[in-house]
């Protein structure tokens, strides 16, 4: 029986700029967390996380993109879904 690998590919600066927008409303684990890196920008009107994320460079974006990864990794390996 053969296996086939998956090779995953690093999302590209759109994916990693709208994962941001979604994660400037929730943590995909829930709530805001007060640890998270994105939330004092959580607490802005909609209008302007939107723009925050705009005026973004592409490495910046790729850091919280890194930083938020990490910390889901984290959490997840500490939370038990039943």
């Amino acid at each position: 029986m053969s296996t086939t690998s998956q090779i995953q590919t690093a999302p590209d600066i759109k994916q990693i700029r709208a994962m941001l927008v979604g994660v400037l409303f929730d943590c995909p684990l829930g709530g805001t967390p007060e640890d998270c890196i994105c939330h004092h920008i959580r607490k802005l009107p909609a209008s302007q996380r939107f723009e925050w994320v705009k005026q973004l460079s592409d490495e910046e974006c790729r850091e919280i993109h890194r930083n938020h990864m990490l910390c889901l990794k984290r959490k997840a390996g500490r939370t038990s879904y039943a």
